[in-house]
């Protein structure tokens, strides 16, 4: 058995052998196989939907899209799509786009005015030779375009009153995607009559085309675009002086479809919006945030008045109040949402500022002034000069002193540095009859202001250094300590300044703060001169402004 394995194992070999041999003498007949192309597939399996769906029920033109593909003799990799309106015949190679991936979501086309059409998809696979699908898969999708929708942006809105800068922004969607909107229109008191702005336009600031001197009760507002301020030639006629106004605004498709039409304030809103246009080259700030302000701003108003021999305007953002015994409030939202480039612009509209508030120092967070003072650059790059009626008081507890570091109110006025009171002090106050003495020669006005005394106790502001070679001193307060154990008074020995000036790079005075109150709440004076009379403390302010060039 084993001998007749062994033969057969040597004959099988015989046999291969002759069989290769003999190949080898006649050669293989036929010919290699050609590359096969790939293959592809969509996820829409129909090759076309029109008809399939009704108009009511047309696919946005904003579409998702997933596809497949395969090759019979390598590997996809890559896909190229293209769409086109159903009846053009673009050619082979025409309009595609190369991609990797294998879902993407497409804006179809609409014609420019249609509210309808039908689109053809197409997307082919190529493989790893380069080979591409001649027959590409394809589907035919009936869309209709969707109107965009806009609103404002609440959070940004501008103050129910306003000088003549306004900004505005807005927030517009498309259900076809933000690349489908055209453009965004907007109008002034008058909704059929619409300028047009670029679709981009997520921010706009309206300011007046008109001056002091102009008499017209209705011009033309001029329009900048984004936070940059970016000035444009385009202008929206209509904006009211001293009155009410109405903003309208739509936004608009690629088809010319418009969005409804929103306005500010809204229909039916409480408050109105009202322009108030400058008319004099002064602003009194009324900052004095006591329900009870009615006596010190009519005292500072005069004052101004009386000074510079024109009625001041006048911006009340003393709203909400202060309340409870720390004196303490949120900003103002007067002031707007926008520090820039609403504010900036608006205080830019005056020469002079003169601003009345109950407290600007202890808090950069809870006060107006701080909120204001960086915006001011424009303001003093023209040559403007501020006056400041303010105590100056420091926070009342570690956190507060940590977050009033950078208070931007402490850049902006003439202190050096705030008062350090000892843990062993419970008040630093001015007695009645205090010494209020001036410091000097007042650059800019070449007198020495008058000695003052104080007519009642006060208790509502502190001393402050300004010893830096840009603060100068103007005057000076006696005041007296009180210690927290055993009641203790006696003289302060520390640093004394209430009024003050600061000073430019040429040595100008620019920026003064006066922090004794000069009435109290019910108008009667605080501060009179060392022989008692009542026009003292008037003289002291109008040489402060002498020297600042109000």
């Amino acid at each position: 058995m084993e001998r007749l394995f062994s033969r057969f194992f040597v004959l099988a070999a015989l046999v291969l052998a002759l069989g290769l041999a003999a190949g080898c003498d006649t050669g293989f007949s036929g010919s290699p196989d050609a590359d096969r192309l790939p293959d592809t597939d969509l996820s829409v399996r129909s090759q076309s939907l029109v008809g399939q769906v009704d108009d009511a029920d047309r696919f946005t033109s904003n579409i998702t899209l997933a596809w497949s593909g395969t090759d019979p003799d390598g590997f996809v990799v890559a896909y190229e799509l293209r769409y086109f309106a159903e009846g053009q015949t673009p050619a082979a190679e025409t309009g595609w786009t190369r991609t990797t991936r294998r879902d993407t979501t497409l804006l179809l086309p609409i014609e420019r005015g249609q509210k309808t059409a039908n689109v053809v998809v197409e997307v082919r696979s190529i493989d790893n030779e380069g080979n591409k699908d001649a027959t590409p898969a394809r589907t035919v999708f009936p869309i209709r375009n969707s109107p965009p929708n806009l609103a404002f942006d609440r959070s940004e809105l501008p103050a129910d009153t306003t000088w003549t800068v306004a900004s505005f922004a807005f927030s517009p969607t498309d259900p076809e995607g933000e690349s489908n909107l055209a453009r965004l229109d907007v109008a002034l008191n008058d909704s059929t009559t619409f300028v047009s702005l670029p679709a981009e336009t997520r921010f706009v600031t309206l300011v007046a085309e008109t001056s002091r001197s102009n008499p017209a009760t209705t011009v033309s507002a001029r329009v900048y675009l984004g936070r940059t301020f970016q000035r444009t030639d385009i202008l929206v006629p209509g904006m009211r002086m001293n009155a009410r106004n109405v903003l309208y605004a739509r936004v608009a498709d690629q088809t010319d479809t418009t969005s409804a039409v929103v306005r500010y304030p809204a229909a039916g809103a409480t408050k109105p919006w009202f322009v108030k246009k400058p008319k004099s080259r002064v602003l009194v700030v009324n900052d004095y945030r006591r329900i009870t302000n009615g006596p010190v701003l009519a005292f500072h108003k005069a004052l101004v008045q009386q000074y510079t021999g024109e009625a001041p305007d006048v911006w009340n953002i003393e709203t909400p109040y202060v309340t409870g015994s720390t004196g303490t409030s949120l900003r103002s939202p007067l002031l707007g949402a926008s520090q820039e480039p609403f504010l900036r612009e608006t205080f830019a509209l005056w020469e002079r500022i003169y601003w009345v508030a109950t407290a600007t120092t202890n808090s950069g967070l809870r006060n107006n002034l701080p909120y204001a003072a960086p915006t001011m650059t424009k303001f003093f790059d023209a040559g403007g000069r501020l006056m400041v009626q303010s105590p100056v008081t420091v926070p009342g507890s570690s956190a507060e002193l940590e977050e009033n570091l950078d208070n931007p109110a402490l850049f902006l006025l003439p202190i050096s540095s705030l008062v350090t009171v000892p843990d062993s002090v419970r008040s630093i106050t001015m007695a009645t009859g205090s010494a209020v003495t001036a410091s000097g020669t007042l650059p800019g006005a070449g007198t020495t202001p008058p000695a003052l005394r104080a007519n009642q106790f006060v208790i509502t502001t502190l001393p402050y250094q300004a010893n830096d070679s840009r603060t100068i001193p103007v005057y000076t307060g006696a005041f007296q300590y009180q210690t927290r154990v055993g009641n203790r008074r006696g003289p302060w020995s520390g640093p004394s300044v209430v009024a003050s000036l600061r000073l430019d790079a040429t040595g100008a005075p620019t920026v003064g703060v006066f922090s004794l109150p000069l009435v109290d709440d019910t108008g009667t004076p605080v501060l009179v001169g060392a022989d008692g009379t009542t026009e003292a403390p008037r003289e002291a302010v109008r040489q402060m402004l002498r020297a600042l060039g109000f």
